[in-house]
């Protein structure tokens, strides 16, 4: 997973700071990527073991939060190095923005500023884009109440593009549900738009059914986020290839292991079979045997099933 973390202004004696903290999305070439997006059951969250700022290790300042797996795992592997980076760029206040599963990266680390990070530096706001569900009822009720704490009105601005398909995902009978404030952008005109602010966490005026991927890549029809139509002065055609190619050779890979596994466990299915055959026929000819007519024994055959007493 990928962050980046730019400061806006400050750096004069006594002037605030402000950074930006940019979450990238999914990369479709990066199988890391895929399989975060993928492990959609839910876990406690926040699941690391140590303090964080002036919060305790543990769950304790978090009760009842479950989040999305892959996500809790992928932020995991991102705070340290934020929190670090905020750190050294001394920064006194931060943008968190992102797209996609940038977006639920970028809740996750405003949760976390937040409840456990203000006296060093203050979330201004949270920006994201075609963002999944990430979490349970009680984390987003949690996110809203410790942004609340902060007068950070609203919590986030949660942006979605007309039918984009992400923002329906994970559903909700998974147990799922979005923070309430959405702008939902119903056209291709930028301004028609429907503004959804609860107070119920999914507002029924940003609820449509089904969705697609084409609209979760053309937000505002600036820049396209698909990286295969992405501007080269965004990704370098020689990027691209790159990616490509590394993708193509590891699927390549993974297949074969595949295919070698599925096969040796067909041999061996076959083997079990075959033995297990060979000994049924073999334990009829040792084990079942009569007694004839002059009291000499002899191995079961299907035309000698009586004795004679």
């Amino acid at each position: 997973l990928r962050a980046l973390l730019v400061q806006l202004q400050g750096g004069s004696p006594g002037e605030k700071r402000r950074c930006l903290t940019v979450f990238a999305g999914t990369s479709f070439y990066d199988f890391a990527n895929i399989w975060t997006d993928l492990q959609f059951w839910q876990s406690q969250w926040p699941s690391w073991h140590s303090e964080s700022g002036s919060c305790a290790a543990g769950p304790g300042w978090c009760p009842g939060c479950r989040v999305h797996s892959g996500f809790a795992g992928g932020y995991e592997e991102l705070r340290g190095p934020l929190i670090e980076a905020l750190r050294k760029a001394a920064c006194d206040g931060v943008v968190l923005t992102g797209h996609s599963l940038g977006g639920a990266m970028a809740m996750l680390a405003a949760m976390e500023l937040r409840a456990c990070h203000s006296d060093t530096v203050r979330v201004d706001g949270v920006w994201t884009y075609g963002m999944p569900r990430v979490g349970n009822a009680e984390f987003a009720n949690a996110y809203g109440r410790v942004a609340g704490q902060q007068h950070a009105e609203p919590a986030m601005w949660r942006v979605v593009n007309h039918h984009d398909l992400i923002p329906q995902l994970p559903p909700p009978w998974l147990g799922y549900s979005h923070v309430p404030m959405a702008i939902r952008y119903t056209g291709e005109n930028i301004s028609t738009f429907v503004m959804c602010a609860g107070p119920e966490l999914e507002d029924p005026r940003c609820e449509y059914a089904g969705g697609t991927m084409e609209d979760h890549h053309a937000y505002f029809g600036v820049v396209g986020t698909d990286e295969n139509k992405a501007s080269r002065q965004c990704l370098p055609l020689e990027e691209l290839e790159r990616k490509q190619y590394l993708f193509h050779i590891g699927l390549a890979v993974r297949l074969s292991i595949f295919l070698s596994v599925c096969l040796l466990g067909c041999a061996l299915c076959c083997a079990c079979c075959a033995a297990i055959k060979r000994r049924r026929k073999s334990g009829r000819a040792d084990y079942c045997q009569i007694v004839t007519k002059n009291d000499s024994y002899s191995p079961c055959s299907s035309d000698a099933l009586t004795t004679e007493s």
